[in-house]
């Protein structure tokens, strides 16, 4: 929260929780997954609801702000791609109040149970419940600028979501406004463990070298040979690299020089 309060010096920063929000007034989604203490399902329909009520812009904690966000404030309002697919709330946005999009997102909790009928917790993220939405709006399901009708800003990833919550790989650049560093709070313990360690795994497979053949032209020649190019440094020198068994490979051996005429 200290990136909002140096990007954002004159905003006013509100902490939205059960002191200044009556939980009580919610759909029966979000009373269930309080008292099953899911606070992150609880907060993708609080923070619809603040915007709603009150307008201005939302963060999760876990997002840091690295850049000022003002120029964003001549839209209606704004949301980011989370991946090539998805829009998600949790990256942040902002919106007028009364912003008829988010009303539509809201409406949404009102028709889907957060207890399925086996007794499990409907574990349907945000970014899927509310690209439905979008969608009925125009959005294309591609990772790129675009202006929705009602002057609604739309994101790509690279500005609100440079690191790949699958793969961990991060890819900021300068059009990044923000990061969010994926806390996860949706996860049971043993699920983020279990995917911080796939994360990782992926991390050092994508990080190690390559070996890679290089093409026929310029591999090796074969054992027993000797190879230098004409007019190299190497032949100019009057030495050669050798591939021979009996010379070892790789050793540098020098012709035997032809003896001089009297």
């Amino acid at each position: 929260m200290q990136s909002w309060q140096k990007f954002c010096p004159d905003y006013l920063i509100v902490e939205w929780n059960e002191k200044n929000f009556n939980i009580k007034e919610c759909p029966q989604y979000v009373i269930d997954a309080y008292h099953r203490k899911k606070w992150a399902f609880v907060t993708d329909y609080v923070r619809l609801r603040v915007v709603y009520e009150y307008g201005g812009i939302y963060f999760d904690t876990d997002v840091e702000l690295v850049k000022k966000i003002d120029f964003l404030l001549k839209y209606s309002a704004f949301f980011g791609f989370e991946n090539k697919k998805y829009i998600s709330t949790g990256l942040g946005f902002g919106a007028e109040r009364g912003c008829g999009l988010l009303y539509e997102m809201m409406e949404m909790y009102q028709t889907i149970p957060f207890i399925l009928e086996d007794g499990s917790e409907n574990k349907k993220t945000c970014p899927v419940i509310n690209t439905e939405i979008f969608l009925k709006h125009g959005l294309e399901q591609k990772d790129k600028q675009q202006i929705l009708e009602g002057n609604i800003m739309i994101l790509p990833s690279i500005c609100m979501c440079p690191i790949d919550f699958e793969t961990g790989y991060r890819r900021k650049s300068k059009k990044t406004i923000s990061v969010h560093w994926f806390h996860a709070s949706w996860m049971e313990r043993a699920e983020k463990e279990y995917h911080k360690k796939h994360r990782q795994a992926l991390l050092e497979e994508k990080s190690a070298p390559r070996c890679r053949p290089p093409p026929a032209s310029r591999r090796y020649p074969a054992a027993g040979t000797i190879a230098a190019r004409p007019g190299s440094p190497a032949r100019r020198r009057g030495h050669m690299y050798c591939r021979s068994p009996a010379a070892g490979q790789g050793q540098r051996v020098r012709p035997r020089r032809k003896p001089a005429r009297h």
